[in-house]
């Protein structure tokens, strides 16, 4: 499977990597695939009906959020109450 960004104006991104327009490029297993800054897919790649443990909706949706919230925290958008309140929750799982 195979990828090309067609001139896009935000820009499309493997793995951290922009893509050059109009190239392709071949898309993996576990690849991150970032459209803009704003809709990140993690791509799975899988023949038949195996899957990995990744691919669990459970697993898949709490590394998002999890990578959300510390994008948020390293971006310095969240708030002090908001900084508190993950930190406690941090804990709490401890």
């Amino acid at each position: 499977m195979q990828l090309k960004d067609k001139n896009s104006k935000c820009g499309t991104f493997i793995n951290g990597e922009k893509l050059i327009p109009t190239q392709k490029y071949p898309l993996n297993h576990c690849d991150r695939l970032d459209i803009g800054s704003s809709v990140t897919l993690l791509i799975h790649i899988h023949s038949g009906s195996i899957t990995c443990v990744h691919c669990e909706p459970g697993e898949v949706m709490q590394k998002l959020k999890s990578e959300q919230k510390q994008q948020k925290f390293n971006s310095g958008k969240m708030s002090a109450e908001e900084t508190r309140r993950e930190i406690n929750k941090s804990i709490k799982k401890k």
